[in-house]
């Protein structure tokens, strides 16, 4: 500008540029740049195989294929988009300046050659995204011309036909730059004296508005302490809780945090086997809370805090976007010990019989002792369509009865609880019906709940006990819908949402006999299989 000229600035837009990267073209751009072997070969398999589904009040649509984009939020993700926009500039006369998604060219204009110089450079970058399969957003591109003359070269730059419109002023990296190359309205909309805030400030306000409101006027019921009996006799209340894509930032969460830390103390759970963990840290988080609340809530429950533990299973299979894992929570304060823990395996040269494993584990409570097989058997599918995988699973629940009889002769006290996925008065359980097992869960009470239906449509969550068990069952059991949502928790563009699409479910037992001879304590030499 001081030496008197003009440049010309091509302010490029990408059309949802993270999300069109090609897999298979970036698995060959890597090879061109000396990425190749194992190294190539294993970026290509964590591009792989990934799906996606929309997910709409609990129910899932079928899964389809992606085949493009990076995976957002992971380490390699930016710097794959990177490796894969790097060649942008090749055979361009122009500058090109590149950050992440945000692209600029520039060129000095001295006549109408340097013009239409600047436009086939644009007309190249046209060619590269078609062959990348990568698109800007024409409607979005601007052109900034930087001069102090008077007279400056107006030259009308296309892309795909449309005309890019000139502009005075742009930001580009969180800076405004003007035609004049003056910083006025740069300071202007940064000036403290101004005291003005940004359009985007603005907006995160009016979407805090409504939750700032609620949290005013927000509070727990209160709610009197469970006392571990009934009439005379102690009992456990044992819950089974499909918390929904539960991970560590999920957990982090304090409004999530607050409805699981406070509906186990309030409702006087002493276990809990979780379903649809996402990773294995998500329940430490919950257990911390337990042990050493940093809630007000949690800090001010007036009954049993109790001295919790927990275990996570392994990967039992995939869900929709990660890995599933299965977990058991237990308040030690009460005497619970856990002997043992693990997946079923499924047998060797057969098919899984399980989309997600079942997790096993045998405790004792003062002097009963009982297993506790979790599950989450497969989704039907918004149309039905997995309807006949989620038959079989069920199929092969009483085969999972019987490896554990198996593995313990004499245990009798068995329960099967988790997220079956369908009505337990259809007639695929009469098979556990005629195995002497009933559902404790109140068959009346639906067990799903969104913000949309508060009071629920199906009954998915089950708890089967053996007819020894039944012996030591007091009668007492239900479905928690109440307090499960909270300001803090994030509901579309909104706030208020529930903690998960499952309602958490309840049974109590006596604790005062066992009604068996098995020994618990003995841990198993074999792993847990079916027989077929």
């Amino acid at each position: 500008m001081s030496a008197g000229k003009q440049t010309d600035v091509l302010i490029m837009d990408f059309s949802k540029a993270f999300d069109k990267v090609g897999h298979s073209l970036l698995v060959h751009k890597l090879e061109h740049y000396g990425i190749r072997g194992n190294v190539n070969r294993w970026i290509a398999s964590f591009l792989s195989h990934r799906t996606q589904a929309v997910v709409v009040d609990g129910e899932s649509s079928s899964h389809i294929d992606v085949e493009s984009g990076v995976p957002q939020g992971s380490v390699l993700g930016p710097s794959l988009f990177l490796f894969y926009i790097n060649d942008m500039p090749d055979g361009i006369k122009s500058t090109i300046r590149l950050f992440a998604d945000d692209t600029i060219a520039y060129l000095t204009i001295s006549n109408d050659k340097d013009s239409n110089d600047l436009q086939k450079d644009l007309d190249k970058l046209a060619i590269w995204e078609t062959k990348w399969k990568m698109a800007f957003h024409p409607d979005k591109c601007n052109v900034l011309t930087i001069s102090r003359k008077n007279n400056t070269i107006a030259t009308s730059y296309k892309l795909h036909g449309h005309t890019l419109e000139p502009v005075k002023s742009a930001k580009y990296l969180g800076c405004t730059f003007t035609s004049e190359m003056k910083w006025n309205d740069h300071v202007h909309a940064h000036s403290p004296e101004k005291r003005r805030l940004s359009e985007s400030t603005e907006n995160i306000l009016k979407v805090l508005e409504p939750i700032i409101n609620i949290i005013k006027s927000y509070s727990r019921p209160t709610v009197t302490p469970f006392k571990f009996r009934h009439g005379r006799k102690g009992v456990v209340r044992i819950a089974s809780w499909n918390i929904e894509r539960f991970d560590e930032e999920k957990a982090n969460n304090p409004g999530v945090k607050e409805v699981v830390c406070m509906t186990i103390l309030e409702n006087g759970f002493s276990l809990i086997a979780f379903q649809e963990l996402a990773d294995k840290k998500a329940l430490e988080k919950i257990c911390e809370e337990l042990n050493s609340p940093s809630l007000s809530c949690t800090k001010n429950w007036p009954g049993h805090r109790g001295k919790w533990q927990y275990v996570v299973s392994d990967a039992t299979g995939r869900m929709y976007q990660s890995m599933a894992y299965n977990g058991f929570l237990y308040d030690t304060a009460r005497g619970i010990t856990l002997n043992h823990s693990e997946l079923l395996e499924k047998p060797n040269d057969s098919p899984k019989p399980f989309t997600r494993a079942p997790f096993i584990g045998t405790f004792k409570i003062k002097k009963f002792d009982f297993i506790i097989a979790s599950v989450h058997l497969k989704a039907t599918g918004l149309d039905n369509e997995d309807l006949e995988r989620l038959q079989k699973e069920i199929d092969k629940v009483p085969e999972v009865i019987d490896a554990i009889e198996k593995q313990y002769p004499g245990e009798e006290d068995i329960l099967m609880l988790g997220d079956f996925n369908l009505d337990p008065k259809m007639e695929d359980f009469d098979i556990m019906r005629e195995k002497g097992y009933s559902n404790c869960v109140p068959v009346s009470e639906f067990t799903n709940i969104s913000n949309s239906n508060l009071e629920g449509s199906q009954i998915y969550d089950h708890i089967w006990i053996s007819s020894r068990t039944n012996k030591a069952f007091s009668g007492n059991s239900g479905v928690i819908r109440e307090n499960l949502t909270s300001p803090l928790i994030p509901n579309g563009w909104s706030w208020g949402g529930v903690v998960g699409d499952h309602c958490p479910v309840w049974t109590e037992l006596y604790t005062g006999k066992d009604y068996d001879s098995a020994d618990l304590r003995m841990i198993p030499d074999t792993s847990f299989t079916l027989t077929g």
